[in-house]
């Protein structure tokens, strides 16, 4: 057979719990892409050749794309029942399998076995092929020394401005999940947690303070906390040199088409709209030291002829945040 399924099972402690489901999607990632990277390497130390499948998994080259369709016709029937239906994405998958799943066939070993050699043997005995060719290959292969290499450094540089392109905080799990799915099969978590290591030493990453209940570590970078200082500089330099953001008719109109809101909500969206400063692009980085943005909840309301432009609201949000930057946390 050349197609399994695997299923990796993680145990949360009980002083984690409140954060559960957060936390368990940032590491369902994580674990995958260690799980992946492991499998790789084990593969290639056999002497098998990997590839990147559609959704970034290591698969065995050497199987053509007629031999895998024939040997998963499972996945053939989902694909179908999305094509018929007009939908697609992961959700719409997960859906289509349970709707399409029929009751298991008790089939026995023996006879699971003879079914897949027929199937081979029908497409010209791929999987012995395969089996032969990474035989030969183990036979001459040479167990690499895991040192620091260039490739571990790429990855791990690769992982940081992919994270920290739109992030001033990245969590490191986020760092080591890009690094280990960038080296896929020539590098293994231990690397790239000592090259994580060796640049927190180098001051290269800067360790933030988070959360209690947050597993793992943070970083940031000098050169992102040197932005963050220019830009609190320059908040600071304008304050009071501006205008008021909005209208009192925008904010008379927000009071009426927010009414859900809570005493604190109400209070940050007047901090908000009556800022004199300086209010920057709605494409600025989020901030080391601010608080989370506060959001005005989306409703069917904001198609009113009352409500108010959506550019002053962005404006706004933006502006407070570096108030809260001003404030301290």
């Amino acid at each position: 057979m050349i197609a399994h399924h695997d299923r990796c099972f993680l145990r949360a402690s009980s002083s984690t719990r409140d954060s559960i489901p957060r936390e368990l999607y940032r590491t369902q990632q994580y674990a995958t892409a260690v799980y992946r990277s492991e499998l790789a390497v084990r593969l290639t130390a056999l002497g098998y050749e990997i590839e990147r499948g559609r959704s970034g998994q290591p698969e065995i080259r050497g199987y053509s794309r007629e031999y895998l369709d024939a040997s998963s016709p499972r996945r053939q029937q989902i694909e179908d029942y999305l094509t018929a239906a007009g939908r697609q994405g992961a959700a719409a998958a997960q859906i289509a399998a349970h709707q399409t799943r029929e009751a298991k066939v008790d089939v026995s070993h023996e006879e699971m076995q003879r079914r897949h050699q027929d199937l081979a043997e029908r497409f010209g005995s791929q999987p012995t092929q395969v089996m032969d060719a990474a035989e030969r290959r183990s036979a001459h292969h040479v167990e690499q020394d895991h040192e620091p290499s260039g490739l571990t450094r790429t990855a791990v540089t690769f992982a940081r401005d992919r994270n920290l392109e739109r992030e001033a905080v990245v969590d490191e799990r986020s760092i080591l999940r890009d690094a280990l799915q960038r080296s896929l099969g020539e590098a293994r978590i231990e690397d790239m947690k000592q090259e994580v290591d060796r640049r927190v030493e180098r001051g290269d990453f800067i360790a933030v303070q988070q959360e209690a209940s947050t597993p793992g570590r943070s970083f940031t970078t000098p050169a992102m906390m040197e932005l963050e200082r220019e830009t609190i500089d320059r908040m600071r330099a304008g304050q009071g040199q501006y205008l008021e953001l909005v209208t009192d008719n925008s904010r008379e109109a927000i009071a009426r088409e927010y009414d859900h809101l809570n005493e604190g909500q109400r209070t940050a969206v007047h901090e908000i709209l009556t800022e004199a400063v300086a209010a920057c692009s709605s494409q600025c980085r989020p901030r080391l030291t601010c608080g989370p943005r506060v959001r005005l909840a989306r409703s069917p309301r904001l198609d009113s002829p009352h409500a108010p432009p959506p550019r002053e609201l962005q404006r706004a949000s933006s502006s407070f945040q570096y108030r809260r930057c001003l404030r301290g946390p």
